[in-house]
């Protein structure tokens, strides 16, 4: 059997998989959910209509490949790699064991919140509130992940919304580790039987909760309390757990594409008018600085297309209303500090003058001759071990900032008092022939990264992979860092 191979069989309730590598895995239909077993790993719960992530993670943990990201870079290569025979056949098999409800209440969650990149399959499981067979017991709770995008983003990211609506003193990992300790806990409790393999894993969870008992976890994430709160789900995105009429009539017609982190931002404002347009949405959340937010949150959708075609023209790149094409748009609106009370249109066409004017006038600020022992000083180093990585490189000195914004055409030398003080840390990225800056903050956020003049390239998303971990090292430091939800861009090149 060649190395890549894999071969299935439907098994009554489960899919029986089997490699050239002499490994197995089974895929088990659990009524609720999807759970895929394989020797050396622990188990994954999947929703019933995810087929590529299992089949992503079956092959990465067959081919003991996990975390090799690079493996997925050529989608078509992939897929071919990727190919499991007569899987696709005992899969529809499978599910149409299941209950109707349940299939539909999974479609609706998958189409509403599934669509992400897997690139990272980290080592301790998520479990979804819908993979809960309690969850079934509340009827209008199903109607409603059947019927609503937004009902579905609360269920999935329900103790990220209470974590903030209780103003927890920690950080959000810790409470989303705990979290999923109790929906573990729950869905084994149903099944437990007479497994070894399973009391193992309840003791294992049992001590998970002794490790966060520092915090008082228990009192908002018990399953009860949890689904108390999820009856009223809507009340989740308030800014205080009370609706309105604007936020109901935006809930229940959310624009697509919305990405579910800034939907979860609903709950840090009280929004003015109903967002049901998605430019208009996500204008409204995506610059987290003063300076426009006043005409960003009162342009409309056509206002909006007008002023990011100015851009695009300017930039001379391809019309594209994708969620980082826009948050671009927007970092370039940012750099234009000066007080302005006209629509976003005018604002654009001021925007790209005072950029044209802004690089000259940077570099004549930074390449006088007062300078020089300035540029010589060193930038902070950060409390971790720098990246091994031959394709990046920390800018470890005023000058090489400075040299960075001459070659990259950005404004990255007005980081150098930031970098020096140790405010932030500053990457040069070189990939496939493109280059990169990256800032990262020094709570471990990955705040920008953007290639010549600002645009995105593939070194910007070679640069986002490479240095995820090492953020991630960095951001444990600090106990109470920055959640990952909040795009903050704060200073843009």
């Amino acid at each position: 059997m060649e190395k890549n191979f894999f071969l299935s069989y439907l098994n009554n309730d489960r899919i029986e998989i089997c490699s050239g590598l002499f490994s197995s895995a089974s895929i088990i239909n659990c009524n609720f959910y999807l759970k895929v077993q394989i020797e050396g790993h622990p188990d994954r719960f999947f929703n019933f209509y995810d087929y590529e992530s299992v089949l992503n993670y079956i092959f990465f943990s067959l081919n003991k490949k996990k975390n090799q990201k690079n493996l997925l870079k050529n989608k078509t290569e992939a897929k071919e790699n990727l190919k499991i025979d007569n899987l696709h056949s005992n899969w529809l098999s499978l599910i149409n064991n299941v209950d109707k409800e349940v299939l539909a209440v999974h479609k609706m969650n998958f189409h509403s919140t599934g669509f992400k990149k897997y690139e990272d399959l980290p080592d301790f499981p998520d479990v979804k509130l819908i993979f809960l067979p309690k969850f079934y017991d509340y009827k209008f709770l199903v109607e409603d992940a059947k019927k609503y995008r937004a009902a579905n983003i609360a269920f999935n990211n329900i103790d990220y919304l209470l974590y903030y609506k209780n103003d927890l003193a920690t950080d959000l990992t810790s409470a989303h580790n705990f979290f999923n300790s109790i929906l573990l806990k729950e869905i084994e409790r149903k099944n437990l039987g007479n497994s070894t393999n399973k009391i193992k894993k309840i003791e294992k969870n049992q001590l998970q909760d002794n490790l966060f008992s520092n915090f008082d976890f228990q009192n908002i994430y018990e399953i009860n309390k949890v689904f108390e709160e999820a009856q009223n789900w809507m009340n989740l995105f308030s800014y205080n757990g009370k609706t309105y009429r604007a936020l109901n009539k935006t809930l229940m017609n959310l624009p697509p594409q919305i990405p579910e982190g800034i939907v979860c931002m609903l709950q840090r404002l009280h929004i003015h008018k109903p967002l049901t347009e998605r430019l208009e949405f996500l204008l409204y959340f995506l610059s987290d600085l003063p300076y426009h937010q006043r005409i960003y949150r009162n342009s409309n959708s056509e206002q909006i297309k007008a002023a990011y075609k100015i851009y695009c023209n300017h930039k001379d790149q391809k019309v594209t209303y994708s969620t980082t094409k826009l948050y671009d748009f927007l970092l370039f609106l940012d750099d234009y500090r000066e007080d302005y009370h006209g629509n976003i249109i005018d604002l654009t066409k001021r925007a790209i003058k005072w950029h044209e004017e802004y690089y000259n006038r940077d570099l004549e600020h930074f390449s006088d001759y007062s300078y020089i022992d300035y540029l010589d000083r060193e930038t902070a180093k950060p409390p971790i071990p720098l990246p091994k990585n031959e394709n990046l490189k920390f800018l470890a000195t005023a000058e090489e900032i400075f040299e960075e914004g001459n070659v990259m055409r950005h404004c990255v030398a007005t980081y150098i008092e930031q970098a020096v003080s140790g405010q932030c840390y500053l990457f040069h990225i070189d990939y496939n022939g493109e280059k990169a800056t990256a800032e990262i903050d020094r709570f471990g956020f990955i705040k920008q990264i953007k290639g010549v003049e600002n645009k995105h390239n593939s070194a910007c998303d070679y640069g986002m992979l490479a240095l995820k971990e090492w953020s991630k090292k960095l951001s444990s430091l600090n106990k109470h860092s920055r959640d990952t939800y909040n795009v903050d861009y704060i200073e843009p090149f």
